[in-house]
Parts: structure tokens; C-alpha cells; sequence
């Protein structure tokens, strides 16, 4: 692998290409029903919004609202406070008409409705306030899930690691048996899972109680003939990617960003993201078969944000030629990373390759205020538009209460990211 960042304009057209917007993140994932952590995800959506956006939050803290703000002239705000968090956000919206009559008002005109997930209830979000869906249910529904985008990719033969779709216990062991000569670890990941939730990988030699496993990942009971699996061989890889595809209407697939992911010590949890840092040969086939998947997509009438994920096999791996990408997941939606990246293009002009998003795991409770003290003190927070910024934007700042929240570093170079990621979170270690 190359050490040299990949400035991310050489390779992509960066940004949003959908404005204006109403923004819902929304986390309409039937696993995350009734999780008020779950449902506060929604807020990493503000970190995307500029210029005429309009973005619906949940009880999300006023001081960084008023932060966002100043931080972003234009943008329209609406704080729903004190309702059910468990419910699903598009759920309140649509139970309360005035809440509908305000995003409606604020709305600018061309707006489209951008949402975490795209299923029915977005989909009558959307004609409640008269605009169209970015996003088709029908496609998600078809590709979104691990078993549809195998099918995609057979059909067009893109790459994926050997694997099975399975509905059964017996399935699954039969496909774990079928890959032993070839693998020493598979993964097995339910239909809908999504950011290493409700997946498990394992040595091949040692499974454990297999039953227990199909009931984890399915949230609770594996359900024979109503629950889906797929279990895949685990490729050795040197890094995974992700990629940020946009589709609008009858125009070609636009291709806008490309990443290298920071995955967590579990092996499949996704923690941020950073440039590109691949050999030519890795570069040249992730820039193909995303291509090759974006048209895929098309082919097939999507429209809306799609972001795969890819790995890139190691010398190790005997199954995929070492260098090249396969593809082990499409997130039908627009990916986590899109939004600091929005971010960082819209605060200093252009990405480039000095920037790194990344999560911040805290030792206790604290609020945006105490976050903003201390980047102020160490004058590391991002506070306007600058061609020149150099520091922090904290995001994603609704998963307070469970100890974390998220930073893209912004620097003029990848090392300089990097040096202020650590040092910001080395800060937040010691608190």
C-alpha cells in the first residue's frame, strides 16, 4: 500500500449534488425501534447541511444549534423537543400536521426530501410535504439489503467474497462447511445489518453455539424462513473503503467521494474515516468497480446516494488477487462519511486530503459546552468559513448522554489531520 494521500479532487466531484434539501435522518431500521441511542444517531445529519437545508432534529442541545448557526449562515433548524425517542423520527413528523405545515414553510423551493433510510414512511414523509424522495424504496428494498447486492452482483458480475444467502440453521452450517478448505474465518451478517451491527465474525474452527449467533444478529430470535443471512468467507484485506455514489434522474451516476475507513478492534465496526492511501493498482480497481456498480445501479433505475463498502485484499489472501477490491456491502443510503466530508468542503472550499472523521469515546458525561471550552482552550474549534481552517468540527453530538460524539479534523495535509485527531482525542482520554 502507498503511503501518499490521494487528493480527493484528482478522482471524485465531492459534495451534495442534491440542494436544497430537507434533511431527516430518520433511523428507520426495524432493529433500532424503541432505542432512544439508536434514534439519536439522527443528528449527524446537521454536519451536512448548508446554504437554503433544512434539517428536523430530536432533542438535540440548543448550544450547539446556536453553534451550527453561527457556523453556517442560511440553514433552518427545527428542534423537535420532548417527544417519544424511541419512536422513529419520521414517525413523529408525520403524527403531527403542524410539525409537517412548519418544514413545509421553511422549506426552499426544489427542496428534496434526503433520509437516512428509505423505506414506506419516508416515502409518505415526502408527499406529506410535497417534494420528491432522494432515494427509491423499491431499489433499497431490491439491493439494500446483504442478499440483494449479491444478486446485483452476479448479475453484473462485480466483486464480492465467496458467500451464501441462507434462511435456515442447517444453511447456514452447510454454507460454513462449504467454505472451511478455503477460509479461516467467515463473518455472518443479517439481512439489515448495517455499521458492524448485527453481525458476527468468527474462526471457521471455532464457531461456538451457532443458534445463540443466528439469535444475536437477528436481534433477538433467528426466525426460520422469515430471517436472512448471509454467510461469507473473511478476505484478508489491507484496509476497507467506502464510496459515496450520487444518481439523479436520467443524468450519469456521479461518483463523488472516496475513502479509506477506520474500522474498530472488533474487525468490522465502523469508527471514521480518512484519504485514500492505495497502491495504483488498488486505486484503479476500487475507481472501476465502483463504476462498474454506479451503472449497475442505473441499469437497474436507481436514484438517490449509495455507498459501498469495499475491502482490498492482501498478499495473503489466496481467494481474490492481492491489490483488488471486492465489494462487501451496499449501504442504500447516503453514507456516514458524506456529511463531515459535506462539511469540510463547504468550511474551507475543498477536501483535498487533510481531513479525518472520527469517533470520540469519553470516560464520563459531559455536554457540547464542556467540548467547546476545551477545544476553544486549545484553540483547536473550527468557528467559521476559512479557505485556511486548520481544527475541529464536533458533530454527532446527540450521543452525549452515551459518552460519545464524533470530530472531522481539518488540516492542510493527511499528517496534520491525523496529528490533531490524536491529540484531540488523547484531550477527551484523559477527562
Amino acid at each position: 500500500m502507498s503511503n501518499n494521500p490521494i487528493i480527493m479532487e484528482d478522482y471524485f466531484n465531492p459534495g451534495f449534488k442534491t440542494k436544497p434539501a430537507v434533511h431527516v435522518g430518520s433511523q428507520t431500521i426495524r432493529f433500532f425501534r424503541g432505542s432512544p441511542k439508536e434514534q439519536a444517531w439522527e443528528g449527524f445529519f446537521l454536519s451536512g447541511i448548508f446554504d437554503n437545508d433544512v434539517i428536523v432534529v430530536r432533542d438535540l442541545d440548543q448550544n450547539y444549534i446556536k453553534y451550527w448557526e453561527n457556523l453556517v449562515e442560511g440553514v433552518k433548524i427545527v428542534n423537535l423537543v420532548g417527544l417519544d425517542k424511541g419512536k422513529f423520527l419520521t414517525e413523529i413528523i408525520l403524527e403531527n400536521p403542524y410539525i409537517v405545515d412548519s418544514i413545509k414553510r421553511q422549506m426552499a423551493y426544489g427542496s428534496r426530501l434526503m433520509v437516512f433510510h428509505q423505506s414506506e414512511l419516508e416515502e409518505k414523509l415526502a408527499n406529506a410535504f410535497g417534494i420528491s424522495l432522494h432515494g427509491s424504496v423499491r431499489i433499497s428494498e431490491l439491493y439494500g439489503t446483504k442478499s440483494g447486492i449479491r444478486k446485483l452482483a452476479k448479475e453484473f458480475d462485480l466483486i464480492m467474497p465467496r458467500g451464501f444467502v441462507c434462511s435456515t440453521y442447517f444453511q447456514v452450517k452447510k454454507a460454513i462447511s462449504d467454505l472451511k478448505d478455503s477460509f479461516d474465518n467467515v463473518i455472518i451478517k443479517h439481512d439489515s445489518s448495517l455499521s458492524g451491527y448485527f453481525s458476527k465474525k468468527m474462526a471457521i474452527d471455532n464457531i461456538g453455539n451457532l443458534r445463540e449467533i443466528l439469535d444475536k444478529i437477528s436481534g433477538g430470535k433467528f426466525t426460520e424462513g422469515k430471517d436472512i443471512v448471509v454467510v461469507e468467507g473473511w478476505v484478508k484485506s489491507k484496509t476497507v473503503l467506502g464510496a459515496h455514489i450520487e444518481i439523479l434522474g436520467n443524468k450519469d451516476p456521479i461518483i463523488c467521494a472516496g475513502w479509506q475507513q477506520i474500522i474498530d478492534s472488533d474487525g468490522i465496526s465502523y469508527m471514521g474515516a480518512g484519504p485514500l492511501m492505495l497502491s495504483s493498482k488498488a486505486l484503479k480497481s476500487f475507481i472501476t468497480q465502483v463504476n462498474k456498480l454506479a451503472k449497475a445501479l442505473k441499469d437497474k433505475g436507481a436514484v438517490g446516494s449509495y455507498g459501498p463498502d469495499y475491502i482490498v485484499a492482501s498478499e495473503e489472501e489466496t481467494n481474490i488477487e492481492p491489490d483488488t477490491c471486492a465489494l462487501i456491502e451496499l449501504n442504500s443510503r447516503i453514507p456516514y462519511t458524506a456529511f463531515p466530508l459535506e462539511a469540510v468542503k463547504n468550511i474551507k472550499g475543498k477536501i483535498g486530503h487533510g481531513f479525518l472523521s472520527r469517533h470520540i469515546k469519553l470516560s464520563k458525561e459531559i455536554t457540547f459546552l464542556d467540548i467547546r471550552a476545551i477545544l476553544e482552550k486549545e484553540r483547536l474549534l473550527i468557528t467559521k468559513k476559512d479557505n485556511r481552517a486548520k481544527g475541529v468540527l464536533p458533530y454527532n453530538v446527540g450521543l452525549l448522554p452515551w459518552r460519545l460524539f464524533d470530530i472531522v479534523a481539518i488540516g492542510d495535509s493527511a499528517e496534520e489531520a491525523l496529528w490533531i485527531t490524536k491529540k484531540v482525542d488523547n484531550i477527551f482520554k484523559k477527562l
